[in-house]
């Protein structure tokens, strides 16, 4: 999960809880140490591949941490000068690097896939821009965008309900195959997250065709 994301605790013990996140239903096991009980919703996200929370509105206060673009945040106040808001968790963020909760990047996935995730290492079960799997970077790409999509390439494939021939795919597309998904930047390149290199890249389709067998589907987000 990323951080700031709403879950429900099903079962809290003393090292792990069992969770389900509310944006995807997704369910497993969280160190109970890292998560903390509130009534009030996130009012922001970070739309940043990364920022950092300083402990007084001012650069050169001590980092309290770092946040991951697709981070949640409530936001209480905002600096006498503007440039941070304050957060409940403690500390002060760069206002620039955050939006609104209900506001989204108006840009195409492939350019906020580009721009955040370009390179980001692989790694499965990941959804961050420190390190994400094929499915984790699809669903936080349509996320950005404002579109909910499953956390899981199967998941994804049932949810998606519009299939397109070979010969008619575009940029946008997602391509998908048995356990692995990616996001065609034109008729012929493919950004995915692939193991094979270990990180988020754009390759040949066909080389990826080449590498894994024909695709199960193509789907179209809109």
């Amino acid at each position: 999960m990323l951080y700031g994301e709403a879950l429900l605790v099903r079962e809290s013990g003393d090292e792990f809880s069992e969770i389900e996140s509310l944006r995807d239903g997704y369910e497993g096991y969280i160190d109970t140490a890292s998560y903390r009980v509130t009534e009030i919703s996130s009012t922001h996200w970070v739309a940043n591949r990364a920022t950092l929370v300083f402990e007084s509105a001012d650069i050169k206060s001590v980092v309290v941490r770092r946040l991951l673009f697709g981070s949640e945040l409530i936001v209480t106040g905002r600096s006498d000068d503007g440039r941070f808001l304050e957060v409940d968790s403690g500390g002060y963020i760069e206002a620039q690097h955050c939006m609104s909760k209900g506001a989204y990047l108006k840009l195409p996935m492939i350019e906020i896939g580009r721009q955040y995730y370009l390179n980001a290492p692989y790694l499965w079960g990941g959804r961050s821009t420190d390190g994400c799997d094929c499915s984790g970077l699809v669903q936080v790409l349509a996320m950005a965008t404002g579109i909910d999509l499953p956390r899981d390439s199967t998941d994804q494939l049932t949810a998606l309900s519009h299939d397109i021939e070979f010969s008619d795919r575009q940029a946008e597309d997602l391509v998908f195959w048995q356990g692995h998904v990616g996001l065609l930047e034109s008729a012929d390149t493919l950004f995915h997250a692939t193991a094979h290199s270990m990180r988020c890249c754009f390759e040949s389709l066909q080389q990826v065709i080449d590498r894994a067998g024909t695709p199960i589907t193509i789907k179209r987000l809109v």
